[in-house]
């Protein structure tokens, strides 16, 4: 895949990842109110989470190499 196409995909990947994570913060605030043994699940997309679980590797391994 050309690198300008992966950074697309990327941020797109990280944009709704963010989204997803503001929705499922709203709803817990909400939920621990009126139902608080619930457990709420995040769920997105397969292709998102695949990105973004490719860039937490990468992510992961370049933060462990500043901190050595």
């Amino acid at each position: 895949m050309p690198l300008p196409m992966y950074l697309t995909r990327l941020r797109n990947a990280i944009s709704d990842f963010h989204t997803a994570l503001e929705q499922f913060l709203n709803y817990q605030i909400a939920l621990e109110e009126n139902e608080p043994k619930r457990i709420l699940y995040l769920a997105v997309p397969l292709d998102t989470y695949q990105t973004l679980h490719f860039f937490r590797h990468v992510l992961l391994k370049l933060q462990y190499k500043d901190i050595k």
